[in-house]
């Protein structure tokens, strides 16, 4: 999932989090979790493996949601991650 901010678009790498299925969560702390849903199947945010890609290397079909509305999630597992709050 891409979460950087479109001002940002000169940048020429993204910043992203990848996504798994539900089924396969690992993490126990349910913050650091969000729970997303695309084409009716349920899938797990994994914001603890935050990583940049170059946009080079991305392809259209490796983008597979834009969610603005899991803004307040994704914050607040960064702040988890960062801070421990």
């Amino acid at each position: 999932m891409d979460i950087q901010n479109e001002l940002l678009s000169d940048i020429d790498s993204r910043v992203i989090m990848p996504i798994t299925q539900l089924s396969h969560k690992n993490s126990q702390i349910e913050i650091l979790a969000p729970v997303i849903e695309i084409d009716n199947q349920k899938y797990v945010v994994m914001t603890e493996s935050i990583t940049t890609v170059a946009k080079s290397k991305l392809r259209t079909v490796d983008i597979v949601c834009v969610r603005p509305e899991l803004h307040t999630a994704i914050v607040s597992a960064m702040d988890m991650i960062i801070s421990g709050i």
